[in-house]
């Protein structure tokens, strides 16, 4: 590394964007028509550091894993023909992703030359930094508004089911250690502003990328994620009840239902009819069913009014439990100022003592000197015990309107 130092040490931003897509074509300069940015007489000045076929990284890659996981497959239909195409016909997997790095920006006074080492040196180490990321193609530009890097690679990981190798890029990059994409790409910039400063060149911070190290990612990350977690738990606890309670409201009422069924007067008996045993059977089982449906609608009825009692009950305490809160800080902050007036006279009454104290040493004897000395020891212990005493309140009354508020 080059190192450079000034007494005007220079901003550069740093651009590090990932994308899906590339174009080959463009990185490699196969193809420059109909990009103006593009400078032929500075075409000469771009570097490769690496060139190779994806379809040969696949190849590499993934045959062995590929050849072991046919082999256990019962079914030709499940085998894997092509892992390559096989890929690139999957919607949910990118079959390789391409970074893009730039230092600074067009016009922006800082020496193409450190651009371009600072560059340099961050492309011949990626890969032995991202052992998972397998590169294929990449490129340094240096005939363009501004120097910068493209590196287009293959993200791998290993699995522990079925294909024992595949392609996937969060877990390719969990498996080299970061909990998500963002914490590595935070890294990857931290790598930059590392190499940066062998240039004495200063990371500049724009827009709204504000910086962070990789440390406070990990915390911000873990704090988002249980603010997040209780959120989750508490809405569905919310809305799994007030669901309940609205289909137990909802529940229709029994209503009355007319059923024909054929008779005939009883000759002996002209209070009585007859009717068939299978119409008889079928009244019996309708008796039942409207039974059953009854007991159930007074326990779905009953239920309804006690959630509905139980939330106003609820609602209730926690208006009390505010009302508490509210009192008791209200006596804490008293105590405090009430300690703190103890405090205040404890310390006048102090010097006090101690200027009596003085102008009596000097014209008492000494066993009287120390006589006096002791009560006034005695006396200012009195004193902070006092004071002590209004702490320990203090504490005791905070402590319990913190229980109230937990």
């Amino acid at each position: 590394m080059r190192i450079v130092t000034s007494a005007n040490t220079k901003s550069a931003s740093v651009s590090f964007r990932v994308a899906n897509t590339t174009s080959l074509a463009h990185n490699n300069r196969e193809n420059t028509h109909g990009n103006p940015d593009i400078d032929p007489s500075r075409i000469k000045d771009n570097v490769t550091y690496i060139r190779e076929n994806i379809e040969d990284v696949y190849q590499r890659e993934f045959t062995e894993a590929v050849a072991e996981y046919n082999k256990k497959q019962k079914r030709s239909d499940r085998k894997i023909d092509d892992y390559f195409k096989k890929i690139l016909n999957d919607s949910k997997t990118h079959h390789q992703r391409e970074i893009v790095v730039a230092i600074g920006k067009k016009d922006d006074g800082i020496d193409w030359n450190y651009k371009k080492e600072i560059l340099e040196e961050y492309a011949k180490d990626f890969q032995k930094e991202n052992p998972n990321l397998k590169v294929y193609n990449s490129v340094l530009h240096m005939d363009e508004a501004n120097p910068h890097l493209h590196i287009n690679y293959v993200p791998v990981y290993e699995s522990n089911k079925g294909l024992k190798k595949r392609v996937g890029h969060d877990k390719a990059i969990q498996q080299q250690g970061y909990e998500d994409f963002t914490e590595w790409q935070a890294e990857q910039r931290e790598t930059l502003e590392s190499l940066m400063r062998g240039y004495d060149l200063r990371r500049e911070h724009v827009g709204s990328h504000e910086y962070r190290p990789v440390a406070e990612y990990k915390a911000i990350k873990d704090e988002i994620k249980e603010l997040e977690n209780t959120r989750d738990t508490l809405g569905s606890e919310i809305k799994e009840r007030t669901e309940r309670l609205n289909t137990l409201q909802k529940l229709p009422k029994l209503k009355a239902v007319n059923v024909e069924v054929e008779n005939r007067p009883n000759r002996l008996n002209q209070n009585e009819v007859i009717v068939e045993k299978k119409d008889f059977e079928r009244l019996q089982k309708l008796a039942r069913s409207a039974k059953a449906h009854s007991i159930k609608s007074e326990y779905y009825e009953q239920y309804a009014t006690k959630a509905s009692d139980g939330i106003n009950t609820l609602k209730t305490q926690n208006q009390k439990l505010l009302m508490k809160n509210y009192e008791l800080e209200s006596r804490v902050t008293s105590a405090e100022k009430k300690a703190n007036k103890w405090e205040k006279k404890f310390k006048e009454l102090s010097t006090s003592v101690k200027e009596f104290v003085q102008d009596i040493f000097n014209f008492l004897p000494d066993f009287i000197e120390q006589n006096l000395h002791y009560f006034i020891k005695s006396f200012e212990k009195k004193i902070r015990d006092i004071e002590q005493d209004e702490r320990k309140a203090v504490r005791k009354t905070r402590s319990r309107s913190n229980e109230l508020e937990l």
